[in-house]
């Protein structure tokens, strides 16, 4: 579990974009940043309206390199946020052509994209990066 904190920790270290930010609200006004592993808790509001969550599917475990397909979800009110902050991860985490900065990972490599489509439940665009990982 901690190497898939490093991942969340280096986005929120790094994503760094004018007038872009990632802010949520729980049902006590408590703020967090909505940068979530797995789920977004249903008590937490996008008040920056943007958010990521990042899944993390195993394709291959039990042996030395274990090898991941990473799903990073980007939501967002305003579509120019959305792909403000699209090409921003993929320059930031798409480590093809240089050595991967994020301790413990061995690669991380985007492999595909899903597409912008508009979720009714969410109010709110959303776009999926699919990301290829190798963990050590």
């Amino acid at each position: 579990m901690q190497s898939f904190n490093e991942l969340r920790k280096y986005i929120i270290d790094n994503l760094n974009i004018a007038g872009v930010n990632f802010t949520a609200k729980d049902d006590k006004k408590r703020t967090y940043t909505s940068v979530y592993l797995v789920e977004k808790p249903e008590t937490h509001i996008l008040t920056s309206g943007n958010g990521l969550i990042i899944k993390w599917n195993e394709s291959r475990g039990g042996q030395t390199v274990r090898l991941f397909t990473v799903e990073i979800r980007i939501l967002s009110k305003e579509i120019a946020d959305l792909i403000q902050i699209k090409d921003e991860l993929v320059n930031m985490l798409d480590f093809y052509n240089r050595p991967c900065a994020i301790t413990e990972y061995k690669k991380f490599v985007l492999s595909n994209e899903s597409g912008i489509y508009f979720d009714d439940n969410n109010d709110s665009y959303i776009d999926k990066l699919f990301f290829e990982c190798r963990l050590i």
